[in-house]
């Protein structure tokens, strides 16, 4: 073997061993998921991003009376023709279109902390919700959670979004709760009042908002088994 033949087969091997590589490291979750989606599915997440998503796990399950699922985020799918993979719409640093394989990735999914629901939309609504998010991405994230101020948080981008499209929304805003905030035994409101002190923010207790298990307990959604 020459030289050229010794380095071209080098090569090979290296090219190999990364594609091998990079499909041994793909979440297990993503074949099952892609033959699953349809457009305009919303994908539900128990996050482990600490504290912060902690709190919003427990002050929502609190708000609801249920014990489950423990929901930190939402975003919403649709498949790319031109690329011919799946990615999502999702308010996390901001609005940002994000590959279904690098969201499965970021937010350590498992079939126990995700949930996929999907509603009975008409082709043209899907359509018309795709355009209105693609419309905002690079949005800022809204910090706040206060409502038409040119930012979104998760729950309140895919809200917003039905809304702006459906005659009949079946998304509504309800009466946010953030724990017992006079209670300074309650761990969640403090994680809260510590936040949004930090932030320079008032608590926005009962304002109107939206969360991921106020999303997901919606009637009007069925659940979609992957």
């Amino acid at each position: 073997m020459n030289k050229y033949s010794s380095f071209m087969h080098m090569v090979l091997i290296v090219l190999v061993t990364v594609t091998l590589g990079s499909k041994a490291y793909a979440n297990p979750l993503l074949t099952p998921l892609e033959k699953a989606l349809q457009d305009g599915d919303l994908l539900f997440v128990n996050l482990d991003c600490g504290k912060l998503c902690d709190a919003i796990e427990d002050v929502t399950l609190r708000q609801f009376h249920t014990n489950e699922p423990s929901l930190s985020h939402v975003a919403i799918s649709f498949y790319d023709k031109k690329m011919k993979s799946w990615f999502v719409f999702e308010a996390w640093d901001g609005v940002e279109k994000t590959p279904l394989s690098t969201f499965l990735d970021r937010t350590k999914a498992t079939k126990e902390t995700l949930w996929v629901k999907r509603a009975a939309l008409k082709k043209r609504e899907t359509k018309r919700i795709k355009k209105w998010i693609e419309n905002r991405v690079g949005v800022a994230y809204d910090e706040a959670f206060i409502l038409h101020n040119n930012a979104y948080y998760c729950s309140e981008l895919i809200t917003d979004a039905f809304q702006a499209v459906q005659k009949e929304p079946i998304f509504g805003y309800l009466p946010m709760y953030f724990g017992d905030v006079g209670n300074p035994k309650d761990k969640s409101a403090s994680i809260w009042i510590a936040y949004f002190k930090e932030k320079n923010l008032k608590i926005p207790q009962n304002e109107p908002g939206a969360s991921p298990l106020s999303l997901f307990l919606n009637a009007a959604l069925e659940t979609v088994p992957y």
